[in-house]
């Protein structure tokens, strides 16, 4: 049997406590980390796709903005969908930062707590 009046006792198993939680955070920042770097890659990756499918098609260049319509609306879509693109990166490295828990925990947090419940650790 365990003595729990054991001061040795108190003193290992509030240590245990102290690495669990220690723990359960690594593995909330490493969910974090992980998350916004896979919503990074996947926007790149469809930007990339669009860019292949882009110069595969010809859209790439209009000679001048009247002879070719679908071409001009395309390259506006595109440069959109680039700022988009950049936006959702620079937010996804902003969020990687302590300081910005809060937002993260606002714009994120389904994400998160499924990833999280996947491990067992929700």
């Amino acid at each position: 049997t365990i003595d729990f009046d054991d001061e040795t006792t108190k003193r290992k198993l509030s240590m245990d406590l102290g690495h669990e939680i220690k723990d359960n955070n690594l593995v909330k920042a490493m969910v974090r980390h992980i998350n916004l770097a896979c919503i990074a890659m996947i926007t790149s990756i469809i930007c990339g796709i669009v860019t292949i499918f882009r110069f595969i098609t010809g859209w790439y260049h209009a000679e001048t903005w009247e002879d070719v319509i679908p071409s001009t609306i395309y390259l506006d879509t595109a440069t959109i969908l680039y700022m988009i693109d950049n936006l959702i990166l620079m937010s996804c490295i902003m969020l990687n930062f302590k300081f910005t828990v809060k937002y993260y925990n606002k714009l994120c947090s389904k994400c998160h707590n499924l990833c999280m419940s996947v491990n067992g650790m929700a």
